[in-house]
């Protein structure tokens, strides 16, 4: 009976020391007594292996399993020890996994990266005004699609159908990440062809006083203080020539003239005639000024009452520095 417990004791050991040999190994270097050291570990159940010392320092190895169990030991009995590697089949496969974990994780974001750079999401037309955007959107249809992974269109398809919509004179087509975007011309429209060199002279377009006189082409009419009609000639289609006849030109340049402007307000009896009329000049006068274009100058205002029957009429005068040419 004593033999064949000494047999299976041989053989618990032989099971674990192949045990120990797949969970890895640890190398401490412990400070202060060896043998102290050494008798605390094992009381703590460590089996301690390839035991080294010098002076008051110790080395050995234990497993990695023990590594923990002994760190607490040698903490609690105030060791100073420093672990100087750990190392084994165990650490190497957690190793092992972590690294190619990471190379996996790398090829799956570039994956993604790839498969992003193949998704059209969008198709951006721009530089439209006439040309309607649903047109442009029908021609690309054909050759694009929207969303769409692994999508490769065919840019110069796309710019030849832009440019076969009516109205488009010239088509850029360019891929950007997710986005399509096209860039459209559109044709000019038609013009009325202004003719500046037969011999027109330029005339007045509402009557007043000359305040201003630019002549870019021709020779004056007029000068400032001159009061014209609508219709007079402001600047005449000819210039000087010296001693030789005058040129004939088509008139071109400036005239400003100080205008008048009249509105009326009409009032059915006198009552409401000076209940309103006050407030009435000052809002129309107003509401004239708001109206005037940037280069016309507001010069003041004056009016007159005429009474017919019972109704009253008010005459309004305004005074503009405008164009009349």
């Amino acid at each position: 009976m004593k033999k064949l417990r000494s047999e299976r004791v041989k053989g618990n050991d032989e099971r674990g020391d192949s045990f120990e040999i797949f969970s890895g190994k640890a190398e401490i270097i412990c400070e202060g007594s060896p043998a102290y050291t050494l008798n605390l570990l094992t009381l703590g159940g460590i089996k301690v292996r390839n035991v080294k010392t010098d002076n008051d320092k110790t080395r050995f190895t234990l497993t990695e399993a023990e590594l923990p169990q002994a760190e607490k030991i040698l903490t609690e009995n105030g060791r100073e020890y420093t672990v100087t590697g750990v190392r084994g089949p165990k650490r190497g496969i957690r190793e092992f996994f972590r690294r190619y974990a990471l190379i996996a994780g790398v090829l799956i974001s570039c994956a993604l990266v790839y498969i992003y750079s193949t998704l059209v999401a969008e198709v951006e037309i721009r530089g439209l005004e006439n040309v309607s955007e649903s047109t442009v959107a029908e021609a690309v249809s054909e050759y694009v699609e929207t969303p769409r992974l692994f999508a490769y269109p065919d840019l110069e398809s796309i710019e030849k159908a832009v440019l076969g919509c009516d109205g488009v004179a010239y088509a850029k087509v360019v891929r950007e990440g997710k986005r399509i975007i096209i860039e459209v011309v559109e044709e000019l429209p038609e013009q009325e062809i202004t003719d500046t060199q037969s011999p027109i002279p330029l005339l007045a377009r509402e009557s007043g006083t000359i305040t201003r006189v630019v002549t870019l082409r021709g020779t004056a009419a007029v000068d400032c203080g001159d009061e014209v009609k609508a219709g007079d000639v402001l600047i005449a289609p000819y210039v000087e020539a010296g001693e030789n006849a005058p040129v004939p030109v088509r008139a071109m340049g400036i005239v400003e003239a100080r205008v008048t402007r009249t509105e009326q307000l009409e009032y059915a009896d006198e009552a409401s005639f000076t209940a309103r009329a006050a407030t009435d000049i000052e809002a129309r006068k107003n509401e004239f000024c708001a109206s005037l274009a940037d280069y016309e100058i507001f010069a003041g205002s004056s009016f007159s009452v005429k009474k017919l029957d019972k109704s009253i009429t008010i005459s309004i005068y305004y005074e503009v520095i405008t164009r009349i040419s």
